[in-house]
């Protein structure tokens, strides 16, 4: 009745049941909303999953669009999509077990080539991905030109890198990348990326480290590299628009994933460092100078 006047729709804690009466309600095109907000609660350790190419069909003028509890949606066609933010973990989930997806990385990619665009992305997921990896083509890219906050957060595994690796983005993003809590990520992925990106991009001018030592071969690491400036004087917030990317990664070698970071480019461009280091075993201050002095 009311379906021709609804420009938002925003459900949390939604049960299933219900998500599935709204879903089976929504028959016909809603032009005029531009911002869907679904979370979801469940039992189950699996997910709901939206019907194929809903936004597309029902929303074809969706702007915003926030998910939780969910499964990662389809589009069928290009959408008019500017904010997205997913999350994998249902509302007040208390289950004994852990939540089961079966989204892969091509899916994530085929869901944002329609996204023509998007200004910002986040995506969290709580759980592996399948291994259904393999079969992607590295010179496929997904280009975002328009995207300029990224945020990609896969507890369980080192996917996020091989998200990042797939999407072309505009120099200006500011990009955080996060894996697992206990996935220990090989340097070399880790390096393989990010040096393509700033090759393409910028030459930092500002690093920061963070480095905690958590047991024999398991390292913890915070680094962030932002661009240049435009030379104007800059307060606080001002900063937050500089190119800027942030990688909290676990690795078996801090040390070596720096020394092969810093390769990447010129570090006498670095004009501002900050290193904190955290009980880091084998770490003294000549390891420091030769690193980054």
């Amino acid at each position: 009745e009311h379906q021709h006047r609804i420009s938002a729709l925003r459900l949390t804690h939604t049960p299933r049941p219900g998500l599935n009466m709204l879903l089976d309600g929504l028959t016909n095109p809603l032009h005029i909303v531009v911002s869907l907000f679904i979370t979801c609660t469940t039992s189950s350790v699996d997910l709901p999953d939206l019907p194929d190419n809903f936004i597309s069909r029902i929303l074809p003028n969706l702007q915003e669009l926030t998910l939780g509890g969910v499964g990662f949606p389809t589009i069928g066609s290009p959408s008019s999509l500017r904010y997205f933010r997913y999350s994998s973990m249902p509302d007040d989930y208390s289950g004994p077990n852990p939540i089961t997806s079966t989204i892969t990385v091509p899916e994530i990619l085929d869901t944002l080539r329609q996204m023509p665009t998007l200004h910002t992305f986040h995506f969290s997921l709580t759980q592996p991905m399948p291994d259904r990896h393999a079969t992607i083509d590295l010179r496929d890219k997904v280009s975002l030109p328009n995207l300029d906050f990224l945020l990609l957060n896969c507890y369980g595994d080192a996917s996020s890198y091989l998200i990042w690796s797939h999407l072309q983005l505009p120099s200006a993003a500011r990009i955080y990348i996060r894996s697992g809590r206990q996935h220990i990520v090989a340097e070399s992925q880790v390096v393989h990326v990010c040096r393509e990106h700033l090759t393409q991009c910028y030459t930092p001018t500002s690093l920061s480290v963070e480095a905690q030592f958590l047991q024999p071969e398991v390292e913890r690491a915070t680094i962030q590299f932002r661009g240049p400036g435009d030379g104007i004087a800059r307060n606080e917030m001002d900063e937050l628009d500089r190119p800027f990317i942030e990688l909290w990664v676990i690795v078996a070698s801090i040390r070596t994933l720096l020394k092969e970071l810093l390769s990447c480019f010129n570090s006498d461009t670095i004009l501002h460092l900050a290193v904190n280091i955290q009980a880091v075993q084998s770490w003294d201050y000549q390891v420091i100078r030769e690193l980054f002095l």
